[in-house]
């Protein structure tokens, strides 16, 4: 009985779940998978939940040499140990740590899992090039410290994948399954690129505007489309168009360039305060260095000298460039600079300084000439190019010349041949052209020496906007009838066609006369001629003429042995073929029948013919019929025939369009368009001084007749008289008696007496007169004095003194006038609003501005050969002033 007890005590102690565990441990370890397998799957049944089992089982399944080896099932098992052994019975624990089964050693072999999985799947991946096998190990082992580099792996791999497909498919695809990772920023670029390069593959302009407008805010090369579309926009360089780019696309750094160009037009025109209130931009502004648009808008500059070096002021003082430059133009002394460019000079080369803007172009070239606004043609060793003010080359040093061609585009000529670009710098024609021009900015013409070549200029325009090739018209000679229509030669015939290239007459004829823009005349194969319009339809089709002449839309033609008159605009005979001969002068038809001479005047719409037997030269001028009779007296007739002069003057010529200057009998006189007598036959001479005004000569004195004011001062002076405006309201008549100034109202009156060596106006009513004694007075000629008094007393009443030793008239403009004062031996200067400008303490002083613009320069020797050296503007300003030696003083002031 004992001996079946031990055996069965044996028994159930050999199969306690301990021993199966670590039984199952051993064979694993032994290499025993099967037994191991069985011993584990009976542990199962009994006690799944246990962690021990799940540890031997981790080890059944990680063992290489296990058929049933699993990765997977291994780390199953082992995360399930893992979890088991924090609640494991203590005596289990401790049973189970004899065979090194316990938590820490579980923890190991969940590492040596994660290791060998990331390996194996790290060796997969890079061996076949895809990213499946580290995608799974990242998914079924997300807690394993080599995911981080699984991941980085991955994604390494899926772009090089991406990079190698190159297309915006695969960089997408990348980018949804991959976000946020290293590679991102490279994925959206080339992603975007592609679909940036693939819609504007065409490179058009609209192919540009529809990506822009597709993909805004969504492409990174938005703006590198926007950068590819100006030249192609504004190909047509006009403000209206860069105006509507920069409507368009401002919210792009393109844009710039149309605002600066739109800056550079509206300052040539002057109008920046209307260009600051659409374009409106403070940060351009700034970089252009403009702090006002009054400021920017003129700019009067003068060169100052600071330690050996030159700059230069505005007129406010202030320093526009300072003194930085080592020498400037000799001109530049000499006068104000009223300008947005100062050239400087280094040696023997020149350089361009923007005053408005940052534009330096550096001191290396021959010369500069401005093209349009910002646009410089630059010229160094006798090559040409062109600059952007801004820097940017549009064409490069490397041309024999370059000019504008129809102030929208560029000729340019290399090795004797034309050819022509954009201003933007793109050409359209590579030089073969023995010469370009463009007729009424519609039509571009280039001559080779056999033929010449006709292409519309919105063909250039289209090749740049829409890459189409332009078509020429190509034929053997060509030469212009009018502003819209060409004569051409081909193939020996002849042909009409017009600016737009289209046919006004076929190359069919061996002869076309061109009568003045009235019609065509047309010979193709006789001496008879056949008429058409100027849009090429026939006129009188079924006739045909010996010949033809017109002028202003009538035709003269002749059938048989008679001449009769046809009105070209509406096909209309105005006479008949019953005449004998026939001429035409401006508006007059000159009629002849049966030896007789008749006039038809064809501003009237129907013919109304004046005799006009016994008339000699005959001559239409400015609108009105000039002729003599049988005694050469002349007469005058307007061009409805109204006889406005009859013949009774030895000589009639026009003045103005209203005017004419007759005489007879040695005496001349004024008339007006109806014959009135403006002013009678009683002047020896009558000679036009300014427009509407006109010097009346009579036994050697003189008076003026101003027909626009009406007024007529009657020859009392020993020369021409003057008009004196001294006020908007007060306007009088100076001039000389007997060698000496007065001054008269416009009634004749006088209003100074004629005794005075200078008179000037002054202001209001008042005169700057100099006595024969060379006393400078004030001569107030409003007010009433006592006039039974004697001359010198009543002069009293009306003068004030000066004080002036000397006086010269600077300059004079809109009523302010502004003097050179000497007072105790040294110079100053005073105008009529504000009395003294600049107190008398210089010796020299002289404008070198313009009477619009007066600047002066003043200077007075000092002591040990020195010089004291002002500036002063126009509001009278020291806005300059230094002690120069007299080597500083001849480099500042021009001799």
């Amino acid at each position: 009985m004992k001996s079946i007890l031990t055996t069965l005590f044996l028994f159930f102690f050999a199969f306690a779940p301990q021993d199966r565990i670590t039984n199952a441990l051993k064979a694993v370890q032994k290499g025993e998978f099967e037994k191991a397998r069985g011993l584990l799957e009976k542990q199962q049944e009994k006690t799944p939940e246990q962690a021990g089992l799940a540890h031997v089982w981790a080890y059944y399944f990680f063992a290489e040499q296990n058929p049933k080896f699993s990765i997977d099932s291994a780390y199953l098992f082992t995360q399930k140990a893992l979890q088991l052994y924090p609640t494991a019975n203590p005596k289990d624990l401790k049973e189970w740590a004899e065979d090194s089964l316990d938590l820490n050693t579980a923890k190991t072999l969940k590492s040596n899992i994660e290791v060998y999985a990331h390996r194996e799947a790290t060796q997969k991946s890079l061996g076949e090039n895809d990213t499946y096998f580290l995608q799974q190990f990242i998914t079924k082992f997300p807690t394993a410290p080599q995911v981080q580099e699984a991941t980085l792996l991955r994604n390494e791999i899926a772009w090089k994948i991406a990079e190698k497909a190159n297309t915006v498919e695969a960089y997408q695809d990348f980018l949804n399954q991959y976000p946020n990772t290293l590679f991102q920023k490279q994925a959206i670029e080339k992603r975007d690129k592609l679909i940036f390069q693939r819609e504007t593959k065409a490179g058009t302009m609209l192919a540009y505007q529809n990506f822009v407008k597709n993909y805004a805010g969504k492409n990174l090369f938005v703006g590198e489309a926007v950068e590819a579309l100006y030249p192609l926009y504004t190909v047509v360089y006009t403000p209206e168009i860069l105006g509507y780019f920069w409507d368009e696309y401002k919210a792009y750094p393109t844009a710039k360039k149309a605002w600066v160009q739109l800056f550079h037009y509206h300052k040539s025109k002057q109008t920046l305060q209307a260009f600051d209130d659409i374009f409106s931009h403070p940060a351009y502004s700034k970089e252009m260095q403009v702090e006002t648009w009054q400021e920017a808008q003129k700019h009067a500059l003068f060169p100052f000298f600071d330690k050996e070096l030159y700059g230069y002021l505005n007129d406010a003082g202030k320093p526009v460039v300072e003194a930085s430059l080592e020498n400037i133009l000799p001109k530049h002394l000499c006068q104000i600079q009223q300008t947005d460019y100062l050239q400087i000079q280094k040696n023997t080369h020149f350089g361009l300084r923007s005053v408005v803007g940052k534009a330096v172009f550096p001191a290396e070239y021959d010369a500069f000439q401005m093209l349009s606004p910002a646009l410089w043609r630059v010229n160094k060793n006798g090559l040409f190019g062109v600059m952007h003010e801004q820097g940017t080359e549009i064409l490069p040093l490397r041309y024999d010349a370059v000019e504008m061609l129809g102030g929208q585009l560029l000729k340019f000529k290399k090795n004797r041949r034309w050819g022509i670009a954009t201003l933007h710098g793109q050409v359209l024609i590579e030089p073969t052209f023995l010469e370009i021009e463009i007729k009424q900015n519609n039509l571009i013409i280039g001559k080779q020496a056999n033929s010449v070549q006709l292409y519309k200029i919105k063909d250039f325009w289209k090749q740049v906007q829409e890459k189409t090739l332009p078509k020429a018209f190509e034929v053997e000679s060509l030469v212009a009838l009018d502003s819209t229509r060409f004569q051409f030669r081909r193939q020996g015939n002849t042909g009409v066609v017009n600016t737009r290239l289209d046919m006004v007459l076929p190359a069919q004829a061996e002869e076309i006369r061109y009568i003045a823009n009235t019609a065509f005349a047309v010979r193709k194969d006789s001496t008879q001629w056949k008429i058409y319009s100027l849009n090429g339809s026939p006129l009188l089709p079924d006739e045909a003429f010996s010949k033809v002449e017109g002028n202003v839309g009538y035709l003269l033609l002749k059938k048989g042995k008679t001449w009769g008159v046809l009105q070209a605009t509406n096909g209309q005979m105005r006479h008949a073929f019953d005449l004998d001969s026939i001429a035409i002068a401006e508006k007059v038809l000159f009629l002849y029948k049966s030896k007789k001479l008749s006039l038809d005047f064809l501003e009237n719409a129907t013919p109304k013919p004046i005799e006009a037997q016994g008339f000699k030269n005959v001559r239409v001028e400015n609108g009105f019929l000039f002729y003599e009779n049988a005694q050469q007296q002349k007469g005058l007739y307007d061009m409805k025939g109204t006889r406005v002069c009859s013949p009774i003057y030895q000589s009639i010529y026009p003045l103005t369009a209203t005017l004419f200057n007759v005489q007879a009998n040695g005496k001349y006189g004024i008339v007006d368009t109806v014959g009135k007598a403006v002013l009678p036959l009683k002047y020896d001479g009558i000679d036009t001084q300014a427009p509407d005004q006109y010097t009346l000569i009579a036994q050697s004195k003189y008076g003026f007749h101003n027909s626009k004011l009406k007024i007529t001062t009657e020859t009392q002076f020993d020369q021409t008289p003057q008009i004196l405006a001294f006020s908007p309201t007060v306007t009088a008549v100076a001039g000389t008696k007997g060698g000496q100034k007065g001054l008269t109202d416009l009634q004749n009156k006088t209003l100074i007496p004629f005794h005075y060596k200078e008179l000037w106006a002054w202001q209001d009513s008042t005169a700057l007169v100099q006595t024969q004694k060379g006393e400078w007075l004030f001569y107030n000629f409003a007010q009433k004095g006592k006039e039974k008094v004697k001359e010198k007393d009543r002069e009293k009443e009306h003068t004030s003194p000066t004080h002036f030793q000397d006086v010269k008239m600077l300059h004079s403009q809109d009523f302010h006038t502004f003097l050179q004062v000497k007072k105790n031996d040294l110079w100053g200067i005073w105008d009529n609003k504000a009395g003294e400008r600049v107190a008398p303490q210089y010796q020299h002083i002289e404008n070198r501005g313009t009477p619009q613009t007066p600047f002066y320069i003043a200077d007075k020797k000092l002591a040990h050969h020195h010089y004291l050296v002002a500036y002063i503007n126009a509001k009278g300003e020291k806005i300059w002033e230094k002690e120069l030696s007299e080597h500083d003083y001849e480099r500042i002031v021009c001799e």
